[in-house]
């Protein structure tokens, strides 16, 4: 896998009118238990087992930007079907590692490390490029095909890292 890069100033603490932080204690359970429990991400589940991705998130140290179900509608009608086929498995893994980066990126690092020039970029373990960027005190991201992603829900604690949940599906 690429070397993942990343550069966010680590620390403060964050205020952020539209983004919700979980105040929660980090917990026994994976990003991937994490995710397979929570019905918002039902849709993410399917393509998670689906791109055989379930025991890399189940390890490692990763933040995982999580499309909740509704993100999915977003895309062309058949994209999803079409992913999940098994000859797209390569792509549908693509597509989910763009949204995965090494390490724990929590909210307050997204919003400090744009905090000076308004955005900084980071590149997934799929490769893409996400730029993140400031208004006011909201964070937001922008895929490399030029689309506004919003966070909904931030700093969800798992044991092996952390889960901001987003209402867009990232592309390469």
């Amino acid at each position: 896998m690429k070397k993942i890069v990343l550069a966010l100033a680590l620390g403060a603490s964050l205020s952020l009118g539209a983004i919700a932080v979980s105040a929660g204690q980090y917990t026994h359970q994976t990003i991937t238990q994490k995710v397979v429990s929570n019905e918002s991400f039902s849709t993410l589940k399917t393509a998670v087992i689906t791109a055989d991705l379930a025991e890399t998130l189940s390890g490692g140290n990763y933040t995982v930007f999580a499309p909740i179900n509704s993100a999915f509608t977003k895309l062309n009608e058949g994209t999803v079907e079409s992913l999940l086929k098994p000859e797209s498995r390569s792509d549908l893994k693509r597509v989910l590692l763009c949204h995965v980066v090494a390490g724990r990126v929590s909210a307050a690092d997204l919003y400090r490390a744009s905090e000076h020039h308004g955005s900084t970029q980071i590149e997934t373990a799929g490769g893409c490029r996400i730029e993140v960027i400031r208004r006011g005190h909201n964070i937001y991201l922008i895929d490399e095909n030029h689309r506004e992603i919003g966070l909904i829900q931030t700093d969800i604690k798992a044991s092996n890292g952390l889960i901001h949940s987003i209402n867009t599906v990232i592309l390469p």
